[in-house]
């Protein structure tokens, strides 16, 4: 942030707690409201500074169906987005396997930030028949 100008204040690095102590990306209500439990912050702050830390490239967003997720933007990462219950999941480097090679060979010159791998979760999925 101070690179970028800004300066690290109590509620920025409150909401950078939030988002990494969170299990997969969280909406901006549910920030705000861990935030304003937290230390009783004035929701717009919340607003604001997920706003801010999006221009900085600090978190990036997913949108599900007209929701809108934030998740720190730490390093490049995959995620799977269940079209049923709309959860997300962060896959890590042993899972992702060899589809980072397959984009760095198929799409050269391309600077993937990121990927992510719609479908159906498996409690969403229907049983197959026997």
């Amino acid at each position: 942030m101070r690179g970028a100008g800004h300066r690290r204040t109590r509620p920025r690095t409150l909401i950078l707690a939030v988002l990494a102590e969170a299990d997969g990306h969280l909406t901006a209500d549910a920030v705000r409201e861990r935030a304003v439990a937290t230390s009783g912050m004035d929701p717009s702050t919340v607003y604001r500074t997920l706003a801010l830390f999006e221009r900085l490239q600090i978190v990036h967003t997913l949108t599900i169906g007209k929701r809108v997720t934030y998740g720190l933007a730490d390093h490049p990462h995959a995620h799977t987005v269940c079209d049923g219950c709309a959860r997300v999941t962060a896959l890590r480097d042993a899972e992702l396997g060899d589809l980072r090679t397959l984009v760095r060979r198929d799409l050269a010159g391309f600077a993937a930030t990121g990927i992510v791998i719609r479908g159906r979760c498996a409690a969403c999925r229907p049983a197959p028949d026997d």
